[in-house]
C-alpha cells in the first residue's frame, strides 16, 4: 500500500511471517526486532537493489513503547538494526522518523514528526494497516 511521500509499506501479518518463515523452515532469532522474518535479510537485501528498504517495528501502549528499525540501500545495510526503548529524545531522533528521513522523507510543514507525515498514526495495528488497505494515499 502507499502512503504519503511516495512511502510504500506492506503490513507484515501473522499470515504473510509464517509464509516467509515457511520458505526456509527457519525460526527466526533476533535481539533486536519482534518479528522480523527468517528470510528478512535476504529479502530486503534484493528489494533494496530496486530503492531504499525499511523494516520497522513499533510497540506503542499508553504512550509508551519501542521502535526498531533497520534500512538496507543497492543490497547493503544502511542502517544497522537498532531499537529505541524510551523515545524520550528528539522526535526526529527516533529509530522511525531515522529511517524515513532515509527514504527521502522530509517534513511536510505541517508536522515535524515524519512518521505523521508519511500517514503511520493512521492505525494502531498490523491487522488494521492491513484490512484498510488502500485509503491511505487520500488523507
Amino acid at each position: 500500500m502507499t502512503l504519503r511521500h511516495g512511502v510504500a509499506m506492506l503490513p507484515l501479518t501473522d499470515e504473510l511471517f509464517d509464509v516467509l518463515n515457511e520458505a526456509d523452515g527457519e525460526k527466526p532469532q533476533d535481539d533486536i526486532f519482534w518479528k522480523f522474518p527468517s528470510s528478512g535479510e535476504d529479502l530486503f537485501r534484493s528489494w533494496s537493489q530496486g530503492g531504499v528498504v525499511a523494516y520497522i517495528e513499533v510497540e506503542l501502549f499508553g504512550g509508551a513503547g519501542s521502535q526498531a528499525v533497520a534500512v538496507w540501500e543497492s543490497g547493503r545495510v544502511a542502517m544497522a538494526p537498532f531499537m529505541d526503548e524510551n523515545l524520550a529524545g528528539p522526535a526526529n531522533a527516533w529509530p522511525v522518523n531515522a529511517a524515513l528521513a532515509r527514504l527521502g522523507v522530509r517534513s511536510d510543514g505541517g508536522s515535524r514528526d515524519l512518521f505523521a507525515a508519511v500517514g503511520l498514526d493512521c492505525h494502531r495495528g498490523t491487522d488494521d494497516w492491513a484490512a484498510h488497505h488502500g485509503e491511505h494515499r487520500r488523507r
